[in-house]
């Protein structure tokens, strides 16, 4: 009979599960480390993607904006040039055959009067403005004599071009036409009242149906009253005393007809008749 003792069962059972549990921990503790071994591959791939992302962004927008400032160097002087020569053209179309004056021009931050003199020896005065229509600014050409008239000085106008505008088409583009523009011309502006005192109120010609100095287009109100609020506004900035003399008014706003010490615009130069409420919700 052997000496040696058997282990105890209870005693087997409690060492294996010790043995067991610890080779579970030991796996637990593997797994674990490869987690975050895993977990920190993944986080530093996303952070290089991240940081290539940006740097590629950063590259495209770099030369998008080197490639845009050439555009714009190369087309800045050539889009500058054709908006003088269509002005010139413009001041050319209103008052022909004549020559601008330079040294006489006359400019404020909304509006340019040029002194032009004509064939006959005479000035005449092209006023530019840009009064906001539907779709933005009108930019405008005016032009402007000054006459006398049974003993009494007046401001006359001759003609009126546009040089460029964004008015709706079909519609609003129709200022452009000249069987609208060409009803201001021969429409003055009197220095004088009957009684030989100045005549100090603003310019008013009228606009849209009925008993008014200009028909307004039909379907594009608001650009109708643009421009007739440009042409009351270049007659405002011209002023002529008794004698005929003719000085430059700089308070007045080229954009919306106000002076500097009337911030509002004139009603009387904003004046729209109708003959119907219909046609007054005509916009364009």
């Amino acid at each position: 009979m052997s000496n040696m003792k058997k282990e105890p069962e209870k005693q087997r059972s409690s060492k294996g599960r010790r043995l067991s549990k610890e080779k579970h921990s030991s796996e637990n503790r593997s797994l674990s480390k490869e987690n975050r071994s895993t977990e920190n591959r993944d986080l530093s791939k996303d952070r290089r993607a991240i940081i290539k992302l940006a740097v590629t962004l950063f590259l495209i927008t770099s030369i998008t904006a080197v490639m845009l400032a050439g555009v714009n160097a190369l087309t800045k002087e050539p889009i500058a040039n054709l908006k003088i020569e269509t002005r010139n053209k413009a001041l050319l179309a209103v008052m022909p055959n004549s020559t601008v004056l330079e040294d006489k021009t006359f400019t404020t931050e909304t509006l340019t009067i040029f002194t032009l003199e004509r064939p006959n020896g005479s000035y005449g005065y092209c006023v530019e403005v840009a009064p906001y229509g539907f779709g933005g600014p009108i930019n405008m050409i005016v032009g402007i004599e000054v006459v006398m008239n049974e003993g009494r000085y007046e401001k006359r106008v001759v003609g009126v071009a546009i040089t460029s505008m964004q008015e709706t088409a079909g519609l609003g583009t129709k200022a452009n036409d000249e069987s609208f523009l060409s009803q201001y011309n021969g429409l003055f502006y009197p220095v004088q009242n009957e009684d030989g005192t100045l005549n100090i109120s603003p310019s008013a010609i009228t606009i849209g149906r009925g008993d008014v100095d200009v028909d307004a287009i039909t379907g594009a109100t608001v650009t109708s009253l643009a421009v007739n609020r440009g042409v009351n506004t270049a007659l405002d900035a011209i002023t002529v005393n008794a004698e005929g003399q003719v000085t430059f008014d700089g308070s007045v706003d080229g954009t919306s007809g106000a002076t500097t010490s009337n911030s509002e615009d004139n009603s009387t130069s904003m004046y729209l008749s109708f003959s119907s409420m219909d046609d007054i919700w005509e916009v364009a």
